[in-house]
């Protein structure tokens, strides 16, 4: 009995093991690149939809449906050169107070309603940050 009771342990262990490094193996990647998990990766996925896309379009590359009625061309988020001269800290207070109060293009919206939701606006930095085109995919 003792032998093929550890027989049968070791398939049902085995088993297990399997089944567990199967569910380990299938993690989605975390949002920007995957789905939103949390109701702050969900809200700013919506912002950059419903507002930021509008201007900086789907793929960050400027050129949203809207773009072309603005008379400063939407910053290009792809562009590598870009992406090295921009700090995070900045692109979060243009993000919060707007491009007029950060010396940009005052057709870049404030949206001090992101301050009741303080992770938001570091979430969508990491969205712009992996817009650059130089990122290994």
């Amino acid at each position: 009995m003792g032998r093929a009771m550890r027989g049968g342990t070791c398939v049902i262990v085995a088993t297990l093991l399997l089944a567990g490094a199967s569910v380990a193996c299938h993690h989605e990647n975390a949002w920007p690149e995957g789905s939103p998990q949390t109701e702050d990766e969900q809200l700013a996925q919506d912002t950059w939809r419903n507002r930021c896309s509008e201007c900086h379009g789907k793929f960050g590359e400027g050129n949203g449906p809207t773009a072309h009625t603005l008379k400063a061309k939407p910053r290009n988020f792809t562009d590598p050169e870009w992406q090295k001269s921009e700090k995070d800290e900045e692109l979060e207070a243009v993000i919060l107070l707007g491009g007029a109060a950060m010396g940009y293009s005052a057709e870049m919206p404030p949206n001090p309603d992101l301050n009741k939701h303080p992770n938001v606006a570091p979430l969508l930095v990491k969205k712009i940050r992996s817009l650059d085109r130089s990122r290994p995919r």
